[in-house]
């Protein structure tokens, strides 16, 4: 199994760790303090350093969410596309999706959270616009939806059919709102499977009336031949801390929800078999 993982620095939980108020600044601490005692090497990626060069080497990349907002008064800082035309950075072109994309296709993985969405008539949308762009380069579709449940939470139950590794000692996953979730059939040339569906009692809240049959919270898609693997996971605030509250409260120690994310990073970066 390979322990390198490297976390998008431009994700907005990470963003909120880093350069959010002091006190959100344990943001991510209880998942990086599991992920140190399981033996991973945890990276951040560098705001200057073309992306291909520093994917090398890591088995795994987690975005929490290139979050878009314009909410001038937000606490979360405005996420940035990624870049999908060819560009020069400190004299190297860097095209961020192509450089992922090929980086996956070596047999590695992403597991990649959301945002939470919204449509404020007065401030504009809160919509996961650059989430999008890198499902786009792999087929798969993320909506502008956004379900919740009763008490506005999605209190949702494992697919038993899916791995054994990934929904083993998990009995809830517990989350604000969906994010921008998957579309479940969006991906006729991938392997798809649903980890986590929606309960019955949810409904979508974006004004577009989607049907929840249609998505799920957790989908496991593989892609190509070599064991590449993307997890797209709704509501990037199931990674934070139960005590900090920026850009929502954090919900790491609901249900079995860090159980679940921490299974789901030692499924992404097992070793192919055979």
């Amino acid at each position: 199994m390979s322990k390198n993982i490297i976390f998008d620095r431009l994700g907005a939980q990470v963003q909120v760790a880093h350069d959010g108020h002091p006190e959100d600044s344990s943001r991510l601490d209880t998942l990086l303090s599991r992920l140190e005692d399981e033996g991973f090497t945890v990276k951040f990626t560098i705001d200057d350093d073309p992306l291909k060069w520093q994917l090398d080497g890591n088995k795994l990349f987690i975005s929490t969410t290139r979050q878009f907002t314009g909410i001038e008064h937000s606490n979360v800082f405005a996420g940035t596309n990624f870049s999908y035309v060819s560009a020069f950075e400190n004299g190297h072109v860097a095209n961020e999706l192509k450089d992922i994309q090929d980086w996956l296709l070596k047999g590695n993985s992403i597991l990649y959270f959301t945002n939470h969405n919204a449509f404020d008539r007065e401030t504009g949308p809160y919509w996961p616009v650059n989430d999008i762009q890198l499902a786009a380069t792999f087929g798969i579709t993320l909506s502008f939806a956004a379900f919740t449940g009763s008490n506005n939470n999605l209190n949702m139950t494992v697919n038993p059919s899916a791995p054994a590794e990934i929904i083993d000692g998990v009995k809830s996953v517990i989350a604000f709102d969906s994010g921008g979730i998957c579309t479940k059939f969006k991906a006729p040339n991938l392997r798809s499977t649903v980890l986590v569906p929606f309960p019955e009692d949810c409904r979508d809240t974006s004004i577009l009336g989607y049907d929840k049959d249609d998505f799920a919270f957790a989908v496991l898609f593989e892609v190509g031949n070599t064991g590449g693997k993307i997890i797209f996971m709704g509501h990037s605030g199931i990674v934070g801390n139960d005590d900090t509250t920026t850009p929502s409260p954090g919900q790491i120690g609901k249900g079995d929800n860090l159980r679940f994310i921490m299974n789901c990073i030692n499924f992404l970066t097992k070793d192919i078999e055979g």
